[in-house]
């Protein structure tokens, strides 16, 4: 774990834990001689129990393995430790995208193999974000910077999570005890979209919806476990 992965109290930050999933998978792909054949990804959710606080200084170690998989949607699990005892569980589901048309494409059935021994989850499913229907939602402009965008000019999925972390700034509380925090992506969020962020507070939750001209493009959620 590096000094400029974590908060001023040393715990591991929601973004930098997006950026090991995006990089382990990357790992992945390269070992197995994949890279060519399954790039790009999408990541529609992405789930974070933080079970115990990772804090630096220390060495991470990540164990990754395939949940549930389609023919074109992967459930990748990846648990986080630490020497001190720290643990975060992951589970990302990931959509194969094809570079040319942007559409979700194929996986091919070798790489499904290698991850799954040939068991896929036909019945998986993910439901697109919504907004909190209340009266108290507090809006707040998300400017985007050219560095936020990856090498497709999407949003990279850690930019996201930066909004989070800056929320929970302000309440520690969540924080300090055990919590899960879920995203769900529903449309690409580029450089040149105006996006706002609906925030919603409740006593034991924080939710953060990315809006774009009234639809909700991602929501995020940070509630204690």
């Amino acid at each position: 774990m590096r000094p400029e992965d974590v908060t001023h109290t040393r715990r591991v930050r929601l973004d930098s834990v997006a950026r090991y999933l995006h990089d382990i998978s990357q790992d992945d792909l390269q070992a197995s001689g994949s890279e060519d054949a399954h790039h790009p990804w999408a990541a529609r959710r992405i789930i974070i129990d933080v079970l115990r606080t990772c804090k630096w200084p220390t060495t991470m170690t990540l164990t990754r393995w395939c949940a549930r998989a389609t023919t074109r949607w992967l459930s990748i699990r990846v648990q986080l430790t630490d020497e001190h005892g720290g643990i975060i569980e992951t589970e990302t589901h990931w959509t194969k995208i094809n570079p040319i048309t942007g559409l979700p494409g194929p996986i091919s059935a070798d790489y499904l193999t290698r991850l799954t021994d040939g068991l896929l989850d036909t019945g998986a499913r993910w439901m697109a974000p919504t907004t909190p229907a209340r009266d108290d939602l507090q809006r707040r402009p998300f400017p985007l910077r050219a560095s936020d965008a990856d090498v497709f000019g999407r949003i990279n999925a850690s930019v996201y999570l930066q909004a989070v972390e800056h929320e929970l700034h302000r309440r520690q509380e969540l924080v300090d005890k055990p919590h899960r925090m879920t995203i769900d992506h529903h449309s690409t969020i580029r450089l040149d979209t105006p996006v706002q962020l609906l925030i919603a507070d409740d006593a034991d939750a924080v939710d953060l919806t990315f809006d774009v001209h009234g639809t909700p493009y991602a929501r995020a959620r940070v509630s204690l476990i």
